[in-house]
């Protein structure tokens, strides 16, 4: 799987674009989850803000059109082949299920990160991606939000550890440090200034 990566023109774009989300730098991608129990548990997650942690949660679900999901599945013909695409100039929103190399995945950690999370990513197009997507015309009838009032949170996380060990930060996030956390940060604020 990893020659798909690259041999493709743009493969290496896309290869190092999963990276980046999954290591925390800010992209053009929006992580989902085909897995209830893992947005859940991104929706829940304890957060060291205390105004964030005391606020509501949302599980947003999506009732994606088959017509934006892309993979690697070779039986779906060009329609579900996305790396000859140029990831910095995409004209369409497309949901992209990018297959893990799993052959020593483990020494790919970010790549790791979105196999056990299950991920997968949105991707806009540049001329609306400063709309939010629950605003787009022609997804808003297919995207519902789930309110989660603020005293569940703790309620829901401890069920989801008990149930599933899977469903804890040490399990989803793999590993993490100080150092990675700061250079991440100053990434960002290269970046975006922020």
């Amino acid at each position: 799987l990893r020659e798909i990566y690259n041999k493709n023109e743009f493969g290496r774009e896309w290869d190092l674009l999963f990276q980046a989300q999954h290591a925390g730098v800010k992209t053009t991608l929006t992580d989902w989850s085909m897995n209830n129990l893992t947005a859940l548990y991104f929706a829940t997650e304890k957060s060291e803000k205390e105004e964030i942690e005391k606020s509501c949660a949302q599980l947003w679900c999506f009732l994606m059109p088959n017509e934006i999901h892309k993979n690697v599945d070779l039986s779906n013909g060009i329609n579900g082949i996305f790396h000859h695409l140029d990831p910095f100039a995409i004209d369409k929103y497309m949901m992209i299920d990018p297959s893990t190399y799993l052959n020593g995945y483990k020494e790919r950690l970010f790549e790791y990160r979105w196999f056990k999370q299950r991920g997968k990513f949105l991707i806009s197009p540049n001329s609306s991606c400063n709309i939010p997507f629950n605003e787009v015309a022609e997804f808003k009838d297919l995207i519902y939000r789930i309110r989660i009032p603020a005293e569940c949170k703790p309620i829901i996380r401890k069920e989801l550890e008990e149930f599933d060990r899977r469903y804890t930060r040490e399990e989803m996030y793999i590993e993490e440090s100080e150092e990675a956390k700061r250079m991440i940060d100053k990434i960002n604020d290269k970046i975006f200034g922020v």
